[in-house]
């Protein structure tokens, strides 16, 4: 298993396309996945401006036709890149996110002895979430991004914590370095 961990390691490095490369574009966009508090759930487009600013727009949905449930938590991010070098960058984030919740509940009144009524209502739950926190990107096989941020949010339930988020990008307009 350790053999294993150091050669997946050292294929990654050999990988390294470069983050703070001059061949870069001004402008370098990703696609992928992300998950978060504040920066959403879902499918996810990252855009970095001038390898010092990024935007990352986060957007998922899902339904459940049998129970009637419906939930979706689109979300924003900010970052702005302090370090960044050939292979990593670390970077200062802010976000927000919107949490959607609906729930379907089926029952059965009682009429009278031989009649009963079926019934259906759905309770609504919306969550807004708030944060600030850090986050560190590596880049492995020439376009693949991957972040880990720890991060500090505060929902408006009142919920408020620690927790980490990450998301996994493809960056589609890097120039190939052969």
């Amino acid at each position: 298993m350790k053999q294993s961990i150091i050669i997946v390691c050292i294929l990654a490095a050999v990988s390294f396309a470069g983050l703070d490369s001059p061949e870069n574009p001004r402008v370098l966009q990703g696609l992928g996945l992300a998950a978060g508090y504040y920066s959403g759930v879902g499918m996810s487009y990252k855009l970095v401006l001038d390898s010092r600013y990024a935007a990352q727009l986060t957007v998922g949905y899902y339904s459940d036709n049998d129970w009637g449930d419906r939930w979706a938590m689109p979300g924003i991010e900010l970052q702005y890149h302090l370090s960044r070098n050939k292979y990593t960058s670390f970077y200062l984030s802010t976000g927000l996110s919107y949490e959607y919740y609906r729930s379907e509940y089926v029952y059965w009144d009682y009429i009278d002895d031989t009649t009963w009524n079926y019934n259906t209502t759905h309770e609504t739950d919306e969550t807004w979430t708030t944060g600030f926190g850090f986050g560190f990107e590596i880049l492995v096989f020439d376009r693949i991004s991957a972040t880990i941020e720890s991060i500090i949010y505060y929902r408006d339930t009142g919920q408020a914590s620690i927790m980490v988020q990450g998301g996994l990008h493809y960056y589609f307009n890097m120039p190939n370095r052969d």
